[in-house]
């Protein structure tokens, strides 16, 4: 899988699953948002205690 929206999402839905509070940020969200960019990346930003690690590891 190679395709950054699908990565994205396969990230998201594990932090949902965890009860990960995040944020999307990058050219991914900046494009969804209207402003386009050249660059293609999501950055995900993730308030995680140690405790919420283990459960997203496969």
């Amino acid at each position: 899988m190679t395709d950054p929206i699908s990565i994205a999402l396969l990230v998201t839905a594990a932090l949902d699953a965890c009860r990960v509070p995040y944020t999307v940020g990058g050219s991914l969200a900046s494009s969804f948002s209207g402003e386009p960019r050249a660059s293609i990346d999501a950055d995900i930003l993730v308030e995680m205690p140690a405790t919420q690690v283990r459960p997203i590891m496969p």
